[in-house]
Order: structure tokens, then sequence, then C-alpha cells
């Protein structure tokens, strides 16, 4: 399935490319044309993963590939500089912390990739206005805890109850205000809850929302 719908995906976006450089347009509407057409295929890519990797963490034929990395600098830094630039867009304050030393990890380091990923993409789709922070630190027990608090649109006690199913959105229907299709906190909560980490969260509506992942220090370093 994913192979069927990817490959004229990827032949399309490549055709685009192609053309957009041989257009080599000064007209402000024309590029702006060919933007939308490379967002909108970006978009539809990263459906497809979602979808394919939701479906096989569901059916358990996923693979764990525990390995050591450096939380901070290859998961959390490299996230912060992918988006930062969105983060200016929207004006908003983002900022990382590290408040620990020990932030080599035994894990599978696409997991631990997946789960921020979407963790501050929410965080940044969400908020239009203040502040997103993520912070590593350490609890007393010497177990590793990633942050991540926003200021955003915030959630209703009512739809945290079922924010992990899968397509479930807050804000839906055809008038809706944030892209999307509601699995990526579905995916989040798959792998914290099959690999032994634990998802805690708070959030109240129009004022934040307050994740956090801990990894026990049995993998930590």
């Amino acid at each position: 399935m994913s192979h069927e719908v990817r490959t004229p995906i990827n032949g399309i976006v490549a055709a685009i490319s192609f053309i957009e450089e041989d257009c080599r347009s000064e007209n402000q509407q024309t590029k702006d044309d060919f933007a939308l057409i490379k967002r909108g295929s970006e978009r539809l890519i990263r459906t497809i993963d979602l979808i394919m990797d939701v479906s096989q963490i569901q059916s358990g034929t996923y693979n764990i590939k525990k390995e050591k990395f450096n939380l901070f600098s290859e998961v959390i830094q490299s996230l912060y500089i992918k988006y930062k630039s969105e983060a200016d867009r929207k004006q908003l304050n983002f900022n990382i912390q590290n408040n620990t030393v020990r932030t080599i990890i035994n894990y599978d380091l696409s997991f631990a990739q997946n789960i921020f990923n979407h963790l501050i993409d929410n965080a940044i789709n969400y908020t239009m206005s203040g502040s997103i922070a993520i912070i590593v630190s350490n609890d007393l027990e010497g177990n590793v805890i990633v942050g991540i608090k926003d200021t955003g649109i915030g959630m209703s006690e009512d739809y945290m109850q079922k924010m992990f199913e899968p397509f479930s959105q807050e804000d839906s229907g055809l008038t809706r205000m944030y892209e999307g299709v509601g699995l990526g906190l579905t995916l989040v909560k798959l792998l914290c809850d099959r690999t032994n980490l634990i998802l805690k969260y708070q959030s109240t509506k129009n004022t934040g929302t307050t994740f956090s992942v801990q990894f026990p220090k049995e993998l930590c370093e």
C-alpha cells in the first residue's frame, strides 16, 4: 500500500521540481502555485507514512532496533533546528534547555525521532502566539524526562479522554482550522506503551498543553 501510493506521489514531486526549474518564472503567482503543489505533496507523503506507521505498530509487525545515541543532540536539537523557521514565522518564542548531562540512551532512534517530531509539530501547529519550551532533565530516580510545554489552544477535559484514538480531532469537520488526520498522538501513545516509556500530559483549554516523556533509567547512561 505504501509503495503504491508513495511511488506516484514521488514521481509528481520530482516532475514538478524539474518543471519549476525549467520555468524559472518571476511571476509571484507562479511561484506561489509551485510552493502550494510542493506543500500538498509533502503533506500527502507525511499522511501515508503516519498511517503506515500506526498500522505497523498496531499489527505488531514493527521491529525495535536499539542503539546508543544522544537524545538531546541527535533528536531534540535536530528537531529544534527543523522547526525553528516555522516558529519564527509565527513569531513564537521557541527554546530548548538541557538540564542534565545524562542524555545517552539505549533505545530505537527512529522511534524517538517519531515521538518528538509529532509532539513538537503539534505544539507548533496549535500555538498561535506565546512560547514553546522543550526541557530535558532527570528526576530523583535518574530517569530522563523530556517535557514540551506550549501556550497553545489547549484541550478540553472531554477531548482528553479520547485524544489518543485514531483519527480523533477536537476541531473537526470541513471548517476546521488545523491540518492533520488525528494520528500523530495515536502513534506517540502506541510507541510509548509498546516500549515502556511513560507519557504524561496536562492541558487547559485556551491556555496551553504540556507533554512529558520519561525514559526509564535502565535505558540511560
